[in-house]
């Protein structure tokens, strides 16, 4: 079954953390939006919302964002659970060092690191922070731990660091690259089913 040819609505649950990656998320959203067919629900960090409003990701993607593992939004009663389950993909971009660490050993502290525990496939994540912090052992650790339990890696790219205008490795790929990755992640899921 080709993803392209199926009628239904794919639904993404996007992360969106604490990162300055998300000043971007609002294009990748709306490309993502109209050229793949979704619909995309997303959850963001308190530290995400340093960045970016949540009533921006309201307006583009139509739809309530979750932030309260303890709030019921729209009939969702209990958001790590009823959100992970209507997932046909999770993707988390920007993901930060703090949300990968928390992936990969399993921290539950809020209601985007306890969905990652509670989805049962594999999640994309899009690194994006310093050349120094994507470099550092602790953070390449959790990055292979995230590997070997089936997670998806997209590497970070070339970009102007934020701190000191210098050109670094640890930008966000390109909306063509995440959604290539998401295409083929759900060929790849409509083949194993």
């Amino acid at each position: 079954m080709k993803v392209e040819n199926d009628n239904r609505k794919i639904t993404i649950l996007w992360g969106i953390t604490g990162s300055v990656g998300s000043v971007n998320i609002p294009n990748y959203l709306s490309e993502i939006m109209s050229k793949l067919n979704c619909q995309i629900i997303t959850i963001m960090t308190k530290a995400s919302q340093n960045f970016l409003s949540p009533y921006i990701v309201e307006l583009i993607t139509g739809r309530s964002v979750y932030r309260d593992m303890f709030l019921s939004i729209d009939g969702v009663k209990v958001p790590h659970i009823d959100l992970t389950k209507k997932a046909d993909v999770f993707i988390v971009a920007p993901a930060s060092a703090n949300s990968l660490g928390k992936a990969a050993n399993g921290v539950c502290d809020d209601l985007l690191s306890t969905s990652f525990i509670a989805y049962n496939n594999s999640i994309i994540f899009a690194p994006n922070m310093n050349e120094k912090m994507w470099n550092n052992k602790i953070v390449q650790s959790n990055v292979e731990k995230l590997k070997s339990f089936g997670h998806i890696i997209i590497e970070p790219g070339e970009g102007i660091a934020i701190s000191d205008g210098k050109a670094n490795r640890g930008a966000m790929p390109g909306t063509e690259k995440i959604l290539h990755i998401i295409r083929d992640y759900l060929e790849h899921r409509s083949l194993d089913q």
